[in-house]
């Protein structure tokens, strides 16, 4: 049988939701590797999302990797 190997299967880029006080607003496509905070910056500057978030305060930004992305505003 063929060999193969494992890492070469695994995705590297992922779509996940983003949604805003519980609804979900966009998606966004995601590096496997990248970071929280980098991520956060991005999202934040997304038209579909600075519409809904535009002169309130973020009170929290979730992000669960490989899953959604969850912001609450007040």
């Amino acid at each position: 049988w063929p060999q193969y190997d494992e890492k070469m299967c695994e995705a590297t880029t992922f779509t996940i939701g983003v949604q805003v006080n519980g609804k979900v607003r966009t998606s966004v496509t995601v590096e496997a590797d990248e970071s929280a905070e980098s991520l956060q910056k991005r999202v934040l500057e997304l038209p579909e999302i600075t519409k809904w978030t535009q002169g309130t305060e973020i009170a929290k930004f979730v992000y669960i990797p490989k899953k959604i992305i969850s912001i609450v505003t007040k």
